[in-house]
């Protein structure tokens, strides 16, 4: 192969062109990547928020009342939402009333406190988990 700088420059050209095309292309798919997972978090974050208001509303009395076994009856409908790991409801002062499945959580794992809380992409794709914690009215 000829050195670079006795190319034609029909050469130097074309290859000028394919890079530039080359780069364009992957700009563009970095960037329409990155809408797509800003789409599924946004998605995963209002199904997520639906199915806990969800939950939160139908356990609303039970917690009220404190009735641990109105609470595992809410909690077993929701149980069979496939992808979810864990479900649990908390009374005002912390204390578990029931809960159905198993999973661990690690500290660097994502949490959201607030239906209107955004999920950041990247650690949306880093973490193992997502904790959602929506209050029961």
């Amino acid at each position: 192969m000829r050195h670079p700088s006795s190319w034609s420059i029909r050469a130097k050209i074309l290859l000028l062109v394919t890079v530039a095309i080359a780069s364009a292309q992957i700009i563009i798919g970095a960037v329409l990547l990155w809408r797509e997972a800003r789409r599924y978090a946004d998605s995963k974050r209002d199904i997520m928020v639906a199915a806990a208001q969800v939950l939160a509303s139908s356990a609303g009395q039970a917690v009220a009342d404190r009735d641990v076994r109105g609470v595992r009856e809410s909690l077993r409908a929701i149980g069979r939402i496939p992808g979810l790991t864990y479900v649990g409801i908390e009374s005002a002062d912390g204390r578990l009333l029931a809960d159905m499945g198993a999973t661990e959580q690690l500290a660097r794992d994502l949490k959201i406190t607030s239906a209107s809380d955004t999920i950041p992409v990247l650690p949306l794709l880093r973490s193992r988990s997502v904790a959602l914690f929506i209050p029961v009215v």
